[in-house]
């Protein structure tokens, strides 16, 4: 069950958070809400990939890839100093 908190500033200029018992039923006036694990469930991301989202993924990575392969290429034909007519 989600709790209120409120966060404490200590004397010595921490701060921790406490919980509040006294807002317990109204959750929309509290600075902080405190879930318990049973409140909400993770989303994982890698369980609900399908084959298509897969391919997706690997293929944008490929394309980066390559893009960045070849504006190397670019790179280093412009470094290399072989210019046309230098013979």
């Amino acid at each position: 069950m989600p709790v209120c908190a409120v966060l404490i500033t200590e004397p010595d200029g921490s701060s921790v958070f406490a919980l509040d018992t006294s807002q317990q039923t109204d959750l929309s006036t509290c600075a902080y809400v405190v879930q318990t694990g049973s409140d909400f469930t993770p989303i994982n991301f890698w369980q609900n990939l399908g084959p298509d989202d897969a391919l997706t993924i690997c293929t944008a990575v490929a394309l980066l890839w390559a893009v960045a392969w070849g504006f190397r290429q670019v790179g280093k034909a412009i470094n290399s100093g072989d210019a046309p007519g230098d013979g």
